[in-house]
C-alpha cells in the first residue's frame, strides 16, 4: 500500500513540475540534412523525446518530438516532425497510466539513422500491450500518390530505455 501511494504522489509531483516547467520542443540544427519522422500510438497519453546519444543526453536544442494522446473510437493522431538525417538519431516513447490502485510505466528507446528527404513512421503500442512495443516504417509514395509503408530491419530498440528528460 505505501509502496502505491509514493507512486502517485510521485506522479503529481511530476505532472505538477512539467506543467510549470515544459520541456522545449525539439528543433533540427540549421542548415542540415533534414528527414520526417511521423509519430502515432494508440495509448491514451505518451510523450516523444529526442536525445543527443545511446547514453541519453539530453539535447541542448529541445527534446519534446511529441505528445500524442489518442481519443476513444477514432483514429490514432499522426505527429509529424522534422529531424536531422545523414546520423544517428535516438528518441523515446514514454507512457505513464494511472490506473488507480497502480502505475504503469513504459518506455522504448529507438536508435536509427535517417536519410536525407525520406520519411518515416513509428508506432507506439504501450498498455495493455505487454511488454511495449516501437514499429518502424519507411514510408514511400505510389504512382497514384498513395502511401505505402515498407516495415525497416535497420533500427534498434536500446536494451537501455531513455526516460523522459526533466524540463531543467
Amino acid at each position: 500500500m505505501k509502496n502505491v501511494i509514493y507512486e502517485k504522489l510521485f506522479i503529481l509531483v511530476y505532472f505538477v513540475l512539467l506543467s510549470g516547467c515544459s520541456i522545449p520542443a525539439y528543433k533540427p540544427n540549421p542548415g542540415t540534412p533534414i528527414a520526417t519522422l511521423e509519430l502515432m500510438s494508440g495509448s491514451r497519453s505518451v510523450g516523444v523525446y529526442a536525445f543527443s546519444n545511446t547514453d541519453c543526453d539530453k539535447l541542448d536544442r529541445g527534446s519534446l518530438l511529441a505528445n500524442i494522446s489518442a481519443r476513444p473510437f477514432t483514429s490514432p493522431d499522426i505527429e509529424k516532425v522534422k529531424i536531422e538525417a545523414g546520423k544517428e538519431f535516438v528518441f523515446s516513447f514514454s507512457e505513464l497510466l494511472d490506473h488507480g490502485i497502480s502505475v504503469t510505466r513504459c518506455t522504448v528507446t529507438v536508435q536509427f539513422s535517417p536519410l536525407e528527404g525520406e520519411r518515416y513512421h513509428a508506432a507506439f503500442a504501450g498498455w495493455p500491450v505487454e511488454p511495449c512495443v516501437v514499429e518502424m516504417y519507411t514510408v514511400h509514395v505510389d504512382d497514384d500518390g498513395s502511401d505505402y509503408y515498407e516495415v525497416m530491419n535497420d533500427f534498434t530498440i536500446r536494451d537501455k530505455s531513455c526516460p523522459a528528460p526533466l524540463p531543467w
